[in-house]
């Protein structure tokens, strides 16, 4: 039972990391610790584009913990989506 507490606070974890990225693309709030520096130059539109996407990536882990906390049997399923997407 604690691994599957521990497990389900890391995927939460990973997914508010993942909401950072869409409060710094989308300004919402000052993000000190996100420099924006990335391996290809972002900037403009775009960036507000992967905003979104790092929104899309939150509701992924988020669903998935919520599935895997009520015990749901697919909650594999956009576990393994959104680690890829992520």
């Amino acid at each position: 039972m604690i691994l599957r507490i521990i497990f389900a606070f890391i995927v939460f974890v990973h997914g508010l990391l993942q909401l950072l990225g869409f409060v710094k693309a989308w300004n919402l709030a000052p993000v000190p610790r996100l420099t924006g520096k990335t391996l290809f130059p972002v900037n403009g539109p775009l960036t507000r584009t992967l905003g979104v996407l790092w929104l899309c990536a939150f509701l992924g882990f988020s669903i998935t913990t919520v599935a895997f906390v009520l015990q749901m049997s697919w909650w594999w399923m956009p576990a393994a989506c959104v680690v890829v997407f992520s």
